[in-house]
């Protein structure tokens, strides 16, 4: 499938997703309140860090190695089963020390029986996580999308059921656990069933994921502690209100990255099939300045009306979370371009130099933050994301330009050229449709 069309279908699923994840935090604030938002998205950064530590870099191990060799899936899929089983003693592990002795950073306001459906639904998750991406290994974009759309459909459903019927974080995350087990069992299907897929056991093998997967999974991790570890700063210096205002912040912001999160989901597995880097190169180079221009654009707007938009979808009680989203907005428009970037360097096998660029911005964002968040609260934390995903940014395109001989210039500054391509494709597209349309 050609990049513009998967694209296309993979940014319509995204925005679908944004669409049904805005709605619900909407519906979240207003019904559960700020405390209630807060415990949901304390529980929801514990299953997060938790799927990216335990599992082992897996999401890119299966991407990379299909991506590879498609002859490898049944021994992808078995090491995805040791993956998900280990991951659940470990979490059993560590609900028993909490309950004998309470781990008040990761858990402070979180109810036991909630600790409990997390420790059932982040093994799933797991589990869910790597039959999608063995999917996207195979870059079957359709199915990939319509497996992210259902899944967004079933959620927003069973969440919707559970605030309207009982009104309690306690009942949502229920509903998140039973939403993940059907996902999973209609992925067991395809995986088992449509791609005659059985898991079979090469340790050997296994040692080429886990090298491969390690890295990936060091700089995911120091990246989640980018975007996630203030979640948990906030909640330990301040109250669980806080957190729920600075997540919506969060939240609008991390719509701009819609564009380029949908271009590097489709770059990795492109990059890690590619035979001819050289040619594209010129071509992600492209695709980077685009995404730039056009969210600085869309950034600048929505600093314009940031308030009135916040008080509108969520109420007054989130009034404060406007200047947090404005100080996060010079981090979020820059970013988008390592995102992309950072993509290209691990289908290449460059793992590595996307974990010094993590390792960088990491280390940034944790002494910012425990600098400033006690200090000036969530816009400390706001303050201190911004810097680290531009510190990022920067070590990524440093590493990339030297890669591929790129200069700053060619991969952040819009031409005359690429707004007559965009014109250009679009115009194809649109054309392409119309005569399906008139073909029957």
């Amino acid at each position: 499938m050609k990049f513009f069309k998967s694209t296309v279908l993979t940014f319509i699923s995204n925005i679908f997703g944004f669409g049904i994840s805005m709605i619900t935090t909407i519906l979240l604030s207003r019904l559960l309140g700020a405390s209630g938002k807060g415990v949901i998205g304390v529980s929801n950064n514990i299953i997060a860090f938790s799927m990216l530590i335990l599992g082992l870099g897996f999401e890119a191990a299966n991407i990379f190695f299909v991506g590879k060799d498609k002859k490898n899936i049944n021994n992808i899929l078995g090491y995805n089963l040791i993956i998900c089983g280990f991951s659940f003693i470990i979490l059993l592990i560590i609900a028993s020390i909490h309950l004998v002795h309470p781990i008040n950073f990761i858990f402070k306001g979180i109810d036991n029986r909630i600790i409990i459906l997390l420790l059932f639904i982040i093994p799933m998750s797991l589990m869910k996580s790597s039959l999608i991406n063995l999917i996207l290994g195979l870059q079957d974009i359709v199915r990939f999308n319509k497996i992210n759309v259902l899944d967004k459909i079933i959620t927003f459903i069973l969440m919707l059921i559970s605030l309207l019927v009982f009104n309690s974080p306690l009942y949502i995350i229920f509903s998140t656990l039973l939403s993940t087990l059907i996902i999973q069992l209609i992925l067991i299907y395809i995986v088992i069933v449509k791609y005659n897929v059985k898991p079979s056991f090469n340790f050997v093998f296994y040692k080429k994921m886990i090298g491969y997967g390690a890295k990936s999974q060091i700089s995911n991790t120091i990246q989640m502690i980018n975007y996630r570890l203030d979640v948990f700063i906030i909640n330990y210096f301040l109250e669980l209100s806080q957190v729920a205002i600075y997540q919506n912040a969060v939240s609008l912001g991390e719509a701009l990255w819609q564009v380029s999160g949908t271009i590097s989901t489709i770059v990795f597995p492109m990059t890690s099939n590619s035979k001819n880097i050289e040619e594209l190169k010129g071509f992600i180079n492209r695709v980077s300045r685009v995404t730039l221009f056009f969210i600085v654009i869309c950034s600048i707007f929505l600093s314009i009306i940031s308030k009135p938009l916040i008080i509108f979808l969520f109420g007054k009680e989130f009034t404060d979370a406007y200047i947090a989203l404005i100080l996060l907005l010079p981090g979020i428009s820059f970013f988008s371009v390592s995102k992309i970037l950072a993509n290209f360097l691990a289908g290449v096998g460059k793992t590595e130099k996307n974990i010094i660029s993590s390792s960088i911005s990491g280390i940034t964002t944790i002494i910012l933050d425990l600098i400033l968040i006690p200090r000036i609260g969530i816009n400390g934390a706001a303050i201190a994301s911004s810097i680290s995903y531009i510190v990022f940014t920067l070590t990524s395109i440093y590493f990339y330009s030297r890669y591929t001989k790129s200069s700053f210039k060619s991969i952040c500054v819009i031409t005359k050229e690429d707004m007559s391509f965009i014109y250009t494709e679009i115009n194809k597209f649109i054309n392409r449709k119309i005569r399906k349309k008139i073909n029957g």
